[in-house]
């Protein structure tokens, strides 16, 4: 099963809980782009994944959408947001002594 958060600060109280039961002590943190059909844009999102028990726990966390051409603020601004929310999830993961490392983890199921 999966279990899906799109606020980091809920997924991180789900991980606070259940840090002891995280598997392997890892958490998979990357950034996913998703190419919008037909017009020039991606939705940029941060992923966050751990298994606890036999859950896949996950976050997308949306931090915003660049246009193709958009201005260096304007992708400035969209770099910074999705920076602050990356932080905030490694900071916490090693609070709770979680090892971060690259990817996504995926349900089998």
């Amino acid at each position: 099963m999966r279990v899906l958060f799109n606020e980091p600060k809920e997924f991180l109280e789900e991980l606070s809980k259940e840090a002891g039961n995280v598997d392997r002590r890892i958490v998979r943190i990357t950034w996913l782009f998703r190419q919008e059909k037909n017009l020039p844009l991606t939705h940029v999102s941060l992923v966050a994944t751990a298994r606890i028990h036999d859950d896949v726990v996950r976050l997308e966390a949306r931090c915003g959408t660049v246009m193709a051409g958009c201005t260096h603020d304007e992708a400035g601004q969209l770099d910074a947001k999705a920076r602050e929310i990356e932080s905030l999830v490694q900071e916490e993961c090693r609070r709770l002594g979680l090892d971060v490392r690259a990817g996504i983890l995926e349900d089998t199921c």
